[in-house]
């Protein structure tokens, strides 16, 4: 039993060190799958989704999140399939870069997408919105 626990001590630190990268402040620094806090959209939100392009509008990060499908999955499943997601961060877009392919059993094509989740940054803000006009 003491061999089990000098293994799991030796293991686990280095598990750790390749998943969580630590600033010279000492502070753990957030996970990658971390979302920057905004408020809710309503179920169902519309959005768009750019697959391997870039949008022509300034836009910022608000989280990436790993996302898998086959070859059958076309664009409207990949849209169905981040329309919970898109709508609780808050997102107005998502960029989904070119997939890592690879097979699975020999034959079935698995595509691997890094979803980033995005939202405008030209559009107007909340305060913007919620003031009356002139």
């Amino acid at each position: 039993m003491r061999r089990l626990f000098r293994v799991c001590v030796t293991v686990l630190p280095a598990c750790l060190g390749a998943c969580v990268s630590v600033p010279s402040t000492g502070a753990v620094a957030p996970a990658r799958h971390a979302f920057v806090a905004r408020p809710a959209r309503e179920p169902g939100c519309a959005f768009e989704v750019f697959e391997e392009r870039e949008p022509s509008r300034p836009y910022e990060v608000l989280g990436v999140l790993p996302v898998s499908g086959n070859e059958y999955l076309g664009k409207e499943g990949r849209k169905a399939l981040l329309q919970d997601t898109v709508c609780r961060a808050g997102a107005d877009a998502v960029v989904l870069p070119r997939p890592f392919e690879r097979l699975v059993a020999g034959r079935r094509q698995v595509r691997e997408y890094e979803a980033r989740f995005v939202v405008w940054k030209d559009s107007p803000s909340e305060k913007d919105a919620a003031a009356p006009r002139r």
